[in-house]
Parts: structure tokens; sequence; C-alpha cells
């Protein structure tokens, strides 16, 4: 295949405006700035009045285990009296001791650390016999042991008890439970561990002999009810039995009482983003870490601590996936997380009504139709479905006659024959059929595509640009398989500019085809032919200046580009300069 015969134009980009998140006005915001916190994931109190914070460094990087990590000490004015960099460790992971000292894990040298108050030496702990898996967390149990979870990646994790002089207490091995990625632990007076199993959603109590029994959430089931959780990184059992859990990907803290009835806790002034850790304090006071910062608030919501970005006043998306533009200018975006789609203009996002018997569940893509309907690929509900103004389905189609039901629908489009051309991820499975389920044909993991977890699809010139994320690669073919070519990076004058996991690819109306180059944090902009053209790996100016997992991206014309930064919760508008 060979490129448009009208050469795309290297551009360069400025951020000309986001949508998302309105923070709270009075906080000094200078771009030049390091903050002082990046994505910490766990917090404690002291006795005296100091805080320890983990952050969490790195976080842009798409890996299964991150290792960088630092841990800090605050004094009672906010003021930093410890930082585990200061001592050469990159990788250090904290926790506090009962007599003020401090645990500092690090990672990359399987080994534990016992520090005192101001961060001298007291004493070192091998891990490298226990596990031969990477040591991610510890956490203190209060009565001078330390749990310690090993984790190479989604279920392959070993958890562990351990004194203070290294001994062995317990130990639960790899192939004794069904745990998937575990954001906490603790001791229960009972001799079981209370662990968040983020992975699958759940909470979840192992036995002293291995047994799990979920004690909150639904394995394997995320959803936005009070019942249920999405990526719970932290949970704690209070000494009067009530559940505290930080509820990360559903943007909220719960505070479940002793007979089962949960309550949201949030500081008056701020909705949380991502808290990670939540702790309660004496006084019936608590401590959460959420996106960039640590709050401390009271029962009533008013807070007494903060450290940290500005917080947020209004989250008006929850990982948005993708976005269309009508003809019209009207900008349609789907808020997969709360599970609807929305249409955003002056500042505000306008969800659509939707009448259908059966709610949407994360809708991974909603585009308009020419008839102006709105087309949206109901993921988790397995169908795609034709969607009015007044938000009655008009057609659905959720089984394909000679294939089977639909697995996970991420993307389609309708085309200028009444067709459908789609997405199934689940199915590894790129197709046009007609709304009664005929396929016309298809593309999967056989041959000739080979594809595996395919996530778009755009028809330029009678050719397919498919986004084939684990592949690593945009695949270029006709509909049915023939004239296959792939693109695997882009290059620049002997530099190589290789996808990781892209999400999105559509070819632009100047002939730029553009790259959600998702796992890599940045979008490309290339030729056909595999030049590259432009790339955008940062948000200059924002008080969040880096992406995190984009998802979509559309040029509405040759200087205007919107993207859907999925893990910040925002769509960002880039100028050609």
């Amino acid at each position: 295949m060979s490129a448009s015969k009208k050469m795309p134009a290297t551009k360069n980009w400025r951020l000309a405006g986001e949508f998302g998140i309105d923070y709270a006005a009075g906080h000094a915001f200078d771009p030049a700035d390091e903050p002082l916190l990046h994505y910490p994931v766990a917090a404690e109190k002291a006795a005296d009045g100091s805080y320890l914070i983990v952050d969490e460094l790195g976080v842009e990087k798409s890996l299964p285990v991150r290792q960088i990590c630092r841990t800090i000490r605050l004094d009672p004015s906010g003021q930093v009296v410890f930082d585990s960099r200061d001592l050469g460790i990159h990788d250090g992971y904290g926790c506090l001791l009962d007599d003020g000292g401090m645990a500092l894990l690090r990672r990359t040298r399987w080994d534990l650390l016992l520090l005192s108050p101001d961060g001298q030496r007291r004493g070192r702990i091998d891990l490298s016999r226990i596990s031969k898996l990477q040591p991610r967390f510890i956490s203190a149990t209060g009565r001078g042991s330390f749990l310690v979870c090993f984790l190479r990646i989604a279920g392959e994790l070993e958890l562990a008890e351990i004194d203070a002089d290294g001994r062995l207490l317990w130990y639960l091995p790899r192939q004794a439970h069904g745990l998937g990625v575990v954001g906490s632990l603790q001791r229960l007076d009972s001799g079981a561990i209370l662990a968040s199993d983020e992975f699958h959603h759940c909470i979840v109590e192992i036995a002293p002999d291995g047994g799990t029994r979920v004690v909150w959430g639904e394995h394997k089931h995320p959803a936005m009810d009070s019942r249920h959780l999405s990526s719970a990184k932290s949970a704690r059992r209070l000494g009067d039995g009530r559940l505290l859990i930080a509820d990360t990907h559903n943007h909220r803290v719960t505070l479940s009482d002793a007979d089962g009835t949960p309550r949201d806790l949030a500081p008056v002034d701020r909705r949380f983003l991502a808290p990670t850790s939540a702790t309660a304090l004496a006084g019936d006071r608590f401590l959460v870490c959420d996106s960039a910062s640590v709050v401390e608030f009271d029962a009533g919501g008013a807070v007494q601590r903060h450290f940290g970005g500005a917080p947020a006043q209004q989250q008006w998306l929850s990982f948005p996936r993708s976005l269309d533009v009508s003809k019209e200018g009207r900008l349609l975006v789907a808020d997969t997380a709360r599970n609807r789609v929305v249409e955003v203009a002056n500042g505000k996002a306008t969800p659509r009504p939707f009448a259908g018997a059966t709610p949407l569940f994360w809708p991974r893509s909603a585009s308009w139709l020419s008839n102006g309907a709105v087309l949206i690929a109901d993921g988790r509900n397995g169908r795609l479905l034709e969607v009015s103004d007044d938000g009655t389905p008009r057609r659905e189609m959720s089984l394909l006659k000679s294939i089977g039901p639909l697995g996970d629908p991420h993307h389609a489009v309708g085309l200028e024959n009444g067709n459908l051309l789609f997405v199934d991820s689940d199915l590894d499975l790129v197709a046009e059929a007609t709304w009664s389920g005929e396929v016309v044909w298809a593309l999967d993991s056989g041959p000739p595509c080979h594809l595996k977890d395919p996530h778009s699809v755009f028809l330029h010139a009678n050719r397919l640009v498919i986004s084939d994320s684990q592949r690593d690669r945009v695949l270029l073919t006709r509909p049915g398989g023939s004239e296959i070519r792939e693109i695997r990076e882009f290059s620049d004058r002997g530099k190589l500019y290789r996808f990781c996991g892209p999400r999105y690819a559509e070819v632009a109306s100047d002939g730029t085809l553009v790259v959600v180059d998702t796992d890599n944090n940045r979008i490309l902009g290339g030729t056909l032919d595999g030049a590259l053209l432009w790339e955008i790996n940062a948000a200059a100016g924002s008080r969040v200046p880096l992406m995190r997992f984009p998802r979509w991206a559309r040029m509405t014309d040759a200087a205007t580009l919107l993207v859907c930064d999925h893990f910040n919760h925002r769509v960002l508008t880039f100028k050609a300069k």
C-alpha cells in the first residue's frame, strides 16, 4: 500500500484545553516545580504527629510491577525530614514501627532495612530465601512482625509473615490461592489476613491454612453500586468491626458498619479521584492517599491536613474510552466507568438518555451515525446498540449467526451500506456484519491476520486500519484479509518509535496515520510508509503534565487533535503551533 498522494505535514503541538476535572482554586501551581507527591499509595501517622508516605514514581510506565518508589516522612508542619532517596534508595517502600522507627523494603535488593525514627540503620533482613518473586510491599502487623507481598504478574504472587529477626512465621505459596494482585494486607486478631485483591475487585480474608473467602465485593465483577468494587487497592478492618476500603477506580472511600451497611467518606471540599489507601486515625479521623495528594479529615468531612496537589472539586468523566465529533461539532464521549455516554460542551458533560431495559455496562465506544443516532459498543453486556436521541434503543446485535454471541465489543462504526464494522477484543475479532447477525467477512486469531486483543478498526480508502494491541502493531489490510501489511514503529532519522499496546489508530483527513501508543503514554503521527511526523508525550502546562494510558485520538482538522486520556479522566485538546 502506498502513502497518500498528499503528504501530511510535520507538526508541533501545544495544549489548548482540557476537560474532565475541575480543581480547587487557591492552590499554587507552577508546571516547572517537581510535585511533593506523584502517586502516594500508603500513608500512616506516627505518635509524634509526623506522617510516613509511600510515593510511587514512574506511574506512567506500563510494567507488570513497577520498582521505582520512595518513602518520605513529614514533620507535623509538613516539612520533609526523611526521603529514602537521600540514602541512595530509589525502590524503598516503608512502614512505621511501634517505637516510631521505620522498616524500608528495597524491592530490587530483596531485603528489609530497619531504621530509627531519624533514618539511621539498625538492622537488615534478607528476603531472597523466602521467595524468588520480587517483594512488592510490606505492612507491620502490630505484634513485632511484617507481612510481605511478593509479586511477578497478576495471579503469580506469594505472601509471607516474618518477625523482626527474619524468621518465617507463615507462608502462602503461589499454588495455594486464587488471588490476582494484592494491594494491601492486614493481620486480624483472629489470625486471618485481610487482603484487597484489586485485580479481582474484591476484599478477601485468608485463613492460616490458605483458604479464602470474599468479605466485600464480587469476585471478577467490578461495578459502581455500593456493594461492588472496582480495583480497590486497600482495605482495613477497624477495631469495632467496621471495614474501611479505598475503592480506587470507583473514586470513593467506603466505610462499612459492623452490620454491613456502607457509606462513603469524603472531605466536604473535594472529590476523590483515585484513592489508593485509607487508614483510620484516633479521634474518628481518616488519612487517605488520593491522586498526587494525602488528606486527613474528620468524620464530619472537615479537612485537618492536606499534602500535595490541588484537590478536585468536580470530576466530569471516569475512565473515558472513546470520543467522536459530529459534522455539527458535537463532541460525544464514552464515559466508560460511569456506564454512560455523554456530550461535552461549554465545560460540562451532559449524559445522553438511555431507556433500554438492561443498563449500559462499560460502554467501550460511542460514535455518531449518519441518521443522528448513536452507535454504542456496550462492552461488558456483549452487544452493539443503535440509540436514538431520546434514549430509545432502535436496534441491537449481540449474536453472530456463524460465530456465536459477542464477547466484549470495544469499537463499532456504521458503514454506508447500513452494516456494522466492529471489533470484539474478547473474541480477537474484526468483522463486518448486518444488524441481524449475518457475517459478511471476519478476521480473527487465525490466518491470515492472527489478531490478538484488537481494540479499534478504521476504514480508509477501502482499507482497514486495525490497532492490534497485544501484538504491538497497527495492521493495514483490505476487508476480508488481503494485501496485509503491518506497522510496528515509526522512524525518524534512524530513531525508531516502537509501538507498545496501541489501542487506537486512524488516518486523518490530511493523510496522517494517528496512533494512540497507549502503553508508551503518547500519541504518534506518521505516514503510511512508517515515517514519523510528530509525537505528543506530555500535556505541558497542565497540573497533570503526563498522559496515562491514552485510549483514543481524533484529528478534527489539520490543526486540532482531541485525546482521551483514560487514566487521567479527561479529554485533551491540542492545537498545531
